[in-house]
């Protein structure tokens, strides 16, 4: 077999010459034209950075929620604190009435036990007087039963004597009562014993002597005695 012909093997040789053309003007094309080259590049970036925003989203949104549910636990830590505190100062000054009240009322009973002692001090001074007993011993009962109020009165305990007040059922005990003719119905005209008060609050009610309304045949004899 005869070798090609010089003329046969230029041809294959064109063909590679073109091919090699062609990609050089490929070449040349992307080199010339760079601004399309980089666009390709940032689309290429923008949907790589898209595709990892998307990847992320999940993990934002439990952040998001973990921030809600801190801010929720902090809000309702807060509102227990403000409660804590309105009790704490709500136990303080209920402990400090009980206490003024403790305070104020610790005597009542040892008082109310020196009450009668104070009756008998009384009746001994009048007795006294009634008597002629010397002054000078008069008057030192006086100044024992002098000494005992204001030490009394230094603890909140006062003595009232509603002489002449309207009878008070609150404040006043009735032993009896009587026709006066210069009182109201209704009125004390008498006192046995005194009564007494430990600051606002009653330790022993005054006994005492009411007046009354006339019965119908007094207030007849006396419209007719009126009369005459």
């Amino acid at each position: 077999m005869l070798p090609d012909s010089p003329d046969n093997r230029e041809e294959p040789m064109g063909d590679h010459t073109e091919n090699v053309k062609h990609q050089s003007s490929k070449e040349d094309a992307e080199i010339s034209d760079p601004a399309n080259a980089s666009e390709d590049n940032q689309s290429n970036e923008c949907e790589e950075s898209a595709g990892d925003s998307i990847e992320q989203d999940p993990a934002i949104e439990e952040l998001e929620l973990r921030i809600e549910q801190l801010k929720a636990a902090a809000d309702e830590a807060k509102d227990r604190e403000l409660r804590a505190h309105a009790e704490a100062e709500n136990v303080r000054r209920r402990s400090a009435r009980e206490y003024e009240q403790v305070r104020k009322f610790a005597l009542e009973g040892f008082s109310r036990e020196l009450l009668p002692a104070l009756d008998n001090f009384a009746t001994a001074i009048k007795t006294a007087k009634d008597q002629g007993v010397d002054g000078n011993v008069l008057q030192g009962i006086e100044l024992s039963v002098k000494t005992l109020i204001d030490a009394m009165s230094k603890n909140g305990i006062s003595e009232f004597d509603p002489i002449g007040e309207v009878f008070d059922p609150e404040r006043h005990m009735a032993m009896t009562s009587i026709e006066h003719p210069d009182a109201e119905p209704g009125t004390v005209v008498e006192v046995f014993r005194k009564g007494y008060l430990i600051h606002d609050r009653l330790l022993r009610e005054a006994e005492v002597i009411v007046s009354k309304a006339p019965s119908a045949d007094d207030a007849e004899q006396s419209s007719n005695e009126s009369e005459e």
